[in-house]
């Protein structure tokens, strides 16, 4: 059962790199989002794979937290295509200026998937990799690149978006009505109410 617990966390690993380089080299913020998933996928295998309470109690966690943050991020890449016609990171830029209330909601749900302390993300990346600490130090520590990756990429992606050149066709672009933001505000009280107290 160890042997095979070892592959489990071999192959989260792999994912988690792979998925993270992949997501790294998009220029489309969909494509960015879903590489995102399979990588943060990987946490899961890597909690169970740990064999670890605490491990497994990341995997459960990773599932939840991630089925929230990805909504939110893909409830919010939606709004921009709908409204600017691309999700192609090049192709926008300078959306602080013109829609600053969607793009603070942006930089929030990015926070929540690079595992920003007191959200929910935090608290499913700790747990498994705590795990697998106690377990597999070597593989952990190997892993722990994809961490660093997660933040690069999520970062890059949404301060091009928000803070990049300014596109002049986006000038009159419309904000978010109060309506549209309800969805991102349940999501991110969900996030950051299991990120501040995981015991929820």
């Amino acid at each position: 059962f160890k042997s095979v617990a070892m592959y489990l966390a071999v192959l989260g690993v792999i994912n988690f790199l792979y998925g993270a380089f992949m997501a790294f080299i998009q220029t489309d913020f969909k494509r960015v989002l879903a590489y995102s998933s399979i990588s943060h996928m990987g946490v899961v295998l890597i909690g169970l794979g740990s064999l670890q309470a605490a491990g497994v109690q990341g995997a459960v966690f990773q599932v939840v937290s991630h089925g929230l943050i990805a909504a939110l991020l893909f409830y919010l890449v939606g709004i921009i295509q709908e409204n600017t016609g691309t999700s192609l990171i090049p192709n926008l830029g300078g959306l602080a200026k013109t829609v600053p209330r969607l793009s603070g909601w942006l930089l929030a749900g990015s926070f929540a998937s690079l595992g920003l302390p007191g959200m929910s993300g935090f608290v499913s990346e700790f747990l498994a990799f705590l795990g697998l600490f106690k377990s597999e130090p070597w593989l952990a520590a190997i892993g722990s690149i994809g961490i660093v990756m997660t933040a690069v990429y999520m970062l890059r992606a949404v301060l091009d978006i928000t803070f990049g050149k300014e596109k002049e066709k986006y000038e009159q672009l419309t904000d978010l009505n109060w309506l549209q933001q309800i969805p991102a505000g349940i999501l991110l009280l969900l996030i950051v109410s299991i990120g501040v107290y995981p015991s929820l």
